[in-house]
């Protein structure tokens, strides 16, 4: 049993949000409190990180094992790097996919340090708002006793900890009322430590290496440059091109003003059969904000489709480039003659390989084939 005090409640249903209430409860985290708030999954007991004081009690609090670390919440994706050297870019595909919302993410701490660090960001307004309120490095474990069920309403929270914490804030049952799925990442391997709200499948979507291809109308030029560099990557790794994404690589298309569902232009289909490459399953589609924000390298065969990428999604931006590793246009052949569709072919297939090595993605000696 914890200390007694007088629970406060502070309301923030119904028709408003207690703002001056809120203020006091970031406050009262501030100097050493705990609190207990909602995220969209459970609620959680919340202290000050660096308050070793507060951290103590919360472990008696919960009958928590010291041997079991507590995870930093942040309300910004930038408050990262105050807890660790470099989030890698696994780790970063992952928070950029999830966050905020029900996923905590351990990793290294890195630098001279070999200490694993759980971060998470959660998407409820009321946990963001006293998080970035506090000014403090808030950890937040679920409202229970050790062993117990998470609370996922203020009275269950008031049932087991009134008169032991500070202050609840009520924000109404949460949505989820699981736990967030915990993942391990360490380099590019990563494991589902605890499962939870965000299913190991959808985990499993995201995580191979992502290479976009786009053109305008996913019929000509982004689906020749797919077959292709399927075909070198699958030929650099000892794999069949089919079981790629088995080998941790994902490779798609899609066309900045696309139709969905057409079949490839006669002139591709052509050029990439005089390869031996098969394409007549490819079907259209138009790109989306998911394929942006999924992909590791989103190649683009002219200025105008970057220019259009960057502006529909700027958080995207950086993971654009030209195919063409010299910053030329790739001309779209539509329209054209069987000659210039295999011209085009060969541009396209020269600049995958020269993008992906200077990428990593092959070997430099590629670049000499």
């Amino acid at each position: 049993m914890g200390r007694s005090v007088e629970t406060e409640i502070i309301r923030a249903v119904g028709t408003g949000l207690d703002r001056e209430g809120l203020r006091r409860a970031a406050e009262c985290l501030a100097k050493g409190g705990i609190v207990a708030f909602p995220t969209e999954t459970v609620y959680g007991l919340g202290a000050d990180a660096r308050n070793a004081e507060a951290v103590e009690r919360l472990y008696a609090l919960k009958g928590r094992p010291r041997s079991k670390p507590l995870t930093i919440h942040l309300c910004e994706f930038d408050h990262v790097r105050k807890h660790v050297a470099e989030l890698e870019s696994m780790a970063t595909k992952f928070a950029r996919r999830f966050w905020p919302g029900p996923l905590t993410l351990v990793v290294p701490r890195g630098g001279l340090d070999d200490e694993m660090v759980g971060l998470r960001m959660p998407s409820n307004f009321i946990a963001l708002e006293l998080i970035r309120q506090s000014g403090v490095s808030v950890v937040l474990p679920s409202a229970n006793r050790h062993g117990e069920p998470p609370s996922i309403c203020c009275e269950e929270v008031m049932d087991i900890f009134g008169g032991e914490i500070e202050m609840v804030v009520d924000g109404g049952e949460t949505g989820l009322g699981e736990s967030s799925t915990v993942v391990e990442i360490r380099g590019n391997r990563w494991k589902v430590l605890r499962h939870g709200a965000i299913p190991e499948e959808t985990l499993k979507r995201v995580a191979p290496t992502s290479i976009l291809f786009v053109c305008t109308g996913n019929t000509c030029r982004s689906p020749m440059a797919e077959a292709l560099a399927r075909h070198l990557l699958a030929r650099s790794m000892g794999v069949d091109p089919s079981h790629l994404e088995e080998a941790g690589v994902r490779i798609s298309s899609a066309g900045t003003a696309a139709a969905q569902g057409c079949s490839i232009s006669p002139g591709s289909l052509a050029a990439m059969q005089d390869r031996g490459l098969s394409v007549e399953s490819h079907r259209s589609q138009p790109v989306t904000f998911d394929h942006c924000l999924e992909a590791d390298w989103i190649f683009v065969m002219s200025q105008d489709h970057s220019d259009t990428l960057t502006e529909w999604m700027p958080e995207s931006a950086h993971r654009v480039a030209l195919l063409d590793p010299d910053g030329k246009n790739i001309p779209d052949p539509f329209g054209g003659s069987d000659d210039q569709y295999r011209e085009c072919a060969v541009r396209i297939e020269e600049s995958v390989r020269r993008s992906f090595v200077k990428q990593g993605l092959l070997p430099a000696s590629e670049d000499v084939k």
